[in-house]
């Protein structure tokens, strides 16, 4: 399978394979034989009479390479050797993650497909200087509000862009990525993306690759959003609050939260 990677932890895999090969090298030597007959006719013309025969050898050709490694090649090891002793490792291949979710437990590697999002409140939390360059072009349109049929009070205001401006600057967060609701009332995955190993956004059906850091039952909710000045508040007030909240921060249960090591289609 030719895997095309949205997202890969380079770090967090450096260290899971390190740590099941015992070290890591940064080269493949591979070495390919080819052979090859060769033959031909000997033969002695004599009158009315041929006498013919013919002559052999093998020929053979050694090629060697040094394959300089990459992500993506030490991502296949690691997999293979996860899906050659699940139970070592902890290992599962969710195929149905409603049938699955009562023996899954935090620390479980797994991978599931899924559909999946990007909340928008994640996007816009996470991209701050993509959004101060949009509220830099309404500011700059304001006066020219008039050329295009609306006016300035149609427009958010001068104090209404340098408020949003300063709260995309304080309240950063990374990227968070979520299983779409199901009807039949899957349980639901999240996790977030570090910035560093994002080559595109997910979205879609695709495969998560990761290690269950935590899930909670149906009646619960969690916020997925590092907010600061969140982890300061109590345990149950974060609780109390999560279960107050209704927008695409908060996720009801049944749901986990997996630190990601990989998502590709």
């Amino acid at each position: 399978m030719l895997r095309h990677f949205l997202y890969l932890n380079e770090t967090m895999l450096t260290s899971y394979l390190g740590t099941i090969e015992g070290g890591l090298s940064n080269e493949t030597l591979r070495k390919t034989r080819k052979q090859s007959d060769r033959s031909g006719k000997a033969g002695l013309k004599g009158g009315p009479v041929d006498i013919g025969g013919t002559k052999g050898s093998e020929e053979s050709i050694e090629d060697e390479r040094r394959l300089q490694e990459g992500p993506e090649q030490r991502f296949d090891r690691f997999l293979k050797a996860l899906e050659d002793d699940p139970e070592r490792y902890s290992f599962e291949e969710v195929l149905d993650l409603e049938d699955a979710w009562p023996r899954l437990r935090p620390g479980d590697f797994i991978t599931v497909t899924c559909d999946v999002e990007v909340p928008q409140t994640s996007l816009l939390l996470s991209r701050g200087e993509e959004m101060s360059g949009l509220l830099d072009m309404m500011d700059a349109m304001r006066p020219l509000a008039g050329m295009f049929g609306k006016s300035e009070t149609e427009l958010p205001s001068m104090e209404q862009t340098a408020a949003m401006r300063s709260f995309t600057q304080v309240a950063k967060s990374d990227l968070v990525v979520v299983s779409e609701d199901e009807e039949d009332g899957s349980p639901r995955v999240a996790g977030k993306l570090l910035s560093a190993f994002v080559r595109e956004v997910p979205s879609g059906e695709v495969m998560l690759v990761g290690k269950i850091a935590k899930r909670w039952q149906s009646g619960d909710a969690h916020s997925i959003m590092a907010l600061p000045g969140a982890s300061l508040l109590p345990r149950d007030q974060r609780r109390k609050n999560a279960a107050k909240q209704t927008d695409d921060t908060v996720l009801a249960g049944p749901a986990m939260s997996l630190d990601l090591l990989a998502i590709f289609r």
